[in-house]
């Protein structure tokens, strides 16, 4: 795997390879090695160069926030769910911001960062009341949302 992603690195128009064999070799290291910190330039390499690869940016950003999670570096998953929601805006997937969105959310209630989850909840609500994509994605958004709203009301003891 190391040797695919060196390789990868080098040659022009193989994208899918590129990327898959960065996000598969992070997760070895990560899950198979407990090597966390050789994982993360993997990902950030891989995230750099995917900025035109919408599928492989999202998939190596969500992959990296859950790195960063797995270390209770809620911040920098936080905000790597920010850029996330950001870049998805930016290339029209509102489905996609949502995730970012609501997912940046469930790491402020699992850190007890209140102020986080309330904005992105507030934020999230309002876009999936108005979310014109498909009405299955729109039911998976609202059940997301209320899992993490039932989540943050019980937190709060109401």
């Amino acid at each position: 795997l190391e040797k695919a992603w060196t390789i990868a690195l080098t040659i022009p128009h193989i994208d899918d390879v590129r990327f898959e064999s960065a996000s598969v070799l992070a997760q070895v290291y990560t899950e198979k090695q407990n090597q966390l910190h050789l994982a993360k330039p993997i990902l950030l390499k891989g995230i750099e160069l995917s900025q035109q690869a919408p599928y492989w940016h999202c998939r190596l950003l969500f992959q990296l926030a859950q790195l960063h999670s797995a270390e209770k570096d809620w911040m920098a998953a936080m905000n790597i769910m920010g850029m996330g929601a950001d870049y998805a805006l930016s290339v029209r997937s509102e489905y996609t911001r949502l995730l970012f969105m609501l997912s940046r959310g469930m790491i402020g209630l699992i850190s007890k960062n209140i102020p986080c989850v309330h904005d992105a909840m507030t934020q999230a609500g309002h876009l999936i009341e108005t979310f014109l994509g498909s009405p299955l994605h729109k039911e998976y958004l609202k059940v997301f949302f209320l899992v993490l709203q039932v989540c943050h009301y019980l937190m709060a003891g109401q």
